[in-house]
């Protein structure tokens, strides 16, 4: 099977990494959705049970990006800033 963003591994930038990094996950989660037991192409036998745990691994790493770096997204809402007199 060949992936198209498992090279996310590679980037330099960490919001290009996280950015393949989620399109990656995304890629593995539609195979597991469309899975059929099959051999690929390169010989390689995988299950749906050794794709789920691959998603996962991958789903960790991420949160441990975000651990790290954070998402790029804001955790909290709206602030006002005020000035009393």
């Amino acid at each position: 099977m060949a992936w198209v963003y498992s090279d996310y591994i590679s980037e330099t930038t960490p919001a290009t990494k996280r950015a393949k990094l989620v399109l990656h996950i995304q890629e593995a989660s539609d195979v597991l959705a469309n899975f059929q037991s099959r051999s690929t192409a390169d010989g390689w036998n995988y299950s749906r049970f050794d794709l789920q745990i691959y998603i996962d691994t991958l789903k960790a790493e991420l949160a441990a990006h975000d651990d790290s770096y954070g998402s790029g997204i804001p955790k909290s809402g709206m602030f006002v800033r005020m000035r009393l007199n």
